[in-house]
């Protein structure tokens, strides 16, 4: 259950340094993001123009009772090629200490529910295979399983497989 000071929102370009800090813990501390190295103000820019005044790509973040950005979830283009205009991959991250309180699945049904007024038909998520707790978050919205890849990536120098679940 939500704690009642945690707000969730959509994103606004004064969040941008609070999701570019959440993405940057990532790559630095998991394998959750496969990115090789920090993220920066330009990334975050373009990241960010991928999404803004996108009914189809919405952002969500939620912030607490000092207005610091706690987590955020995404829509995303799933592949480029016009035929997936109806199909948009789902991103999800918390600060530390902000799991197990429903604030990761609050901000995906917003995001879903956003994205699903706006037309979208289908949202899948590659997940790191390691990452249960996400694969459970997402399978918890209905979301299932549809297959594992592996060995498709080397984040922190390490092959990794990727749990493909979609909705």
């Amino acid at each position: 259950m939500l704690r009642q000071h945690i707000d969730i929102r959509p994103a606004r370009v004064e969040d941008l340094n609070g999701i570019l800090a959440i993405k940057n813990h990532y790559i630095l501390t998991s394998s959750a993001m496969w990115y090789e190295k920090t993220l920066d103000g330009k990334d975050i820019a373009l990241w960010w123009r991928e999404h803004a005044g996108r009914a189809d790509r919405p952002v969500f973040v939620a912030e607490d009772e000092t207005g610091k950005v706690i987590g955020y979830a995404s829509l995303s283009d799933f592949r480029s090629h016009d035929g997936y205009r109806h199909t948009a991959e789902d991103s999800i991250y918390l600060l530390p200490g902000y799991e197990g309180i429903g604030l990761a699945r609050a901000l995906m049904e917003a995001a879903i529910a956003a994205g699903r007024m706006a037309g979208l038909r289908v949202v899948p998520a590659g997940i790191a295979g390691e990452n249960q707790h996400s694969i459970a978050v997402h399978c918890s919205l209905g979301l299932e399983m549809g297959g594992t890849t592996k060995r498709v990536g080397l984040p922190r120098g390490a092959e990794r497989g990727v749990v493909i679940v979609d909705l």
